[in-house]
């Protein structure tokens, strides 16, 4: 069975006044074990992530976020940096899963001059053609929430 995923993909060139939202998505988990997030995951941990990335007044932005599972949420700024916060929600079966979800999902971060990428990696990102090998009851749900500051000349995706 493959994994269903939602991606979210827009491209916005961004011209509006600062403190305006431009972007609120929601993305979609890969595994039922979403489904027991609530009622049968008793371990909980989180984890904030703050980082911010300089960016050059003249040259063109872009910034891609590609997520999971979780939220993001996008506003315009004035400043020539974008302003990342991140909040990192793992619920699992046990603590030892909650270690193991720390080890397997990751935030990939890269910045190439004016460009950002920020990769939601880990088990379910396979990239096979049928996900076969992939264990889809893994014990634990990892859920990121973007909230994120962005030049208002910054393309998205």
């Amino acid at each position: 069975m493959r994994a269903n995923r939602t991606l979210i993909s827009v491209l916005v060139a961004i011209a509006l006044t600062p403190a305006t939202p431009l972007i609120t998505s929601s993305a979609a988990a890969v595994s039922h074990d979403h489904d027991r997030w609530d009622s049968e995951m008793k371990v909980k941990e989180q984890e904030t992530i703050t980082k911010s990335f300089p960016m050059t007044a003249a040259a063109e932005k872009a910034l891609e976020v590609d997520n999971v599972s979780g939220s993001i949420h996008v506003v315009a700024s004035t400043a020539n940096e974008v302003q990342l916060v991140v909040t990192k929600t793992i619920r699992a079966d046990s603590k030892d899963k909650v270690e193991l979800a720390k080890k397997e999902v990751t935030l990939d971060i890269t910045q190439d001059k004016n460009s950002i990428r920020l990769y939601v990696n880990g088990p379910f990102r396979c990239n096979c053609q049928d996900c076969a090998h992939w264990d889809h009851d893994s014990g634990y749900v990892v859920k990121m929430d973007f909230q994120l500051q962005v030049p208002a000349t910054t393309d998205l995706k």
